[in-house]
Formats: structure tokens, sequence, C-alpha cells
């Protein structure tokens, strides 16, 4: 059974992040998400068990479409079907 640690994009598999992404969340733009990762990493995790991406959850400041926002919005998450109802991104 596989054992998920959260990490950040940094410490995960980028190519796999964002491929999860596509698959699960089919509005996820890659190229706009490439650039909100570089604007603000710490904003994009993965759910990881070693080198194997099981989720993801990524967001970034509302001021991106509304200057007048200061809100941050969890834009997706996402884990594969495999690994749901397991607990896995609970801690």
């Amino acid at each position: 059974m596989a054992q998920g640690r959260i990490v950040t994009l940094a410490q995960a598999d980028r190519g796999a992040f964002f491929a999860l992404a596509a698959e699960y969340l089919p509005d996820s733009d890659p190229q706009r998400m490439e650039r909100f990762a570089r604007a603000w990493p710490g904003a994009f995790l993965a759910l990881v068990d070693g080198s194997d991406v099981l989720g993801v959850a990524f967001g970034w400041p509302r001021r991106v479409v509304d200057p007048a926002d200061d809100a941050f919005q969890l834009s997706g998450i996402a884990v594969r079907w495999e690994h749901w109802r397991r607990g896995l991104g609970r801690r």
C-alpha cells in the first residue's frame, strides 16, 4: 500500500505533476500553471510515494484575475483514482 507524503513541486517530478493535473483537471492550462508555479512555488504541492506522484494541489492569489481581491484560491486538487479514500493526504 502506498505511503504518501506531501512535498513542494520543487521536490517532485515536475512532468508527472503537470501530467496528472492535465489528466484529472482538464481545465489546467500547463503554460499558465508553469508560469504560476515559478511565481508561487509554495502553492504547488504534490502527494508522492517515493518518486511517484499520486496527487496534486495548487492555487494562486485571486489578484491574478481580480487585482482588488487579496484572497488566495485553491485552483485544483486531484488524487489518482486508485488512491482515493485511503487518507494519504490527510497529514
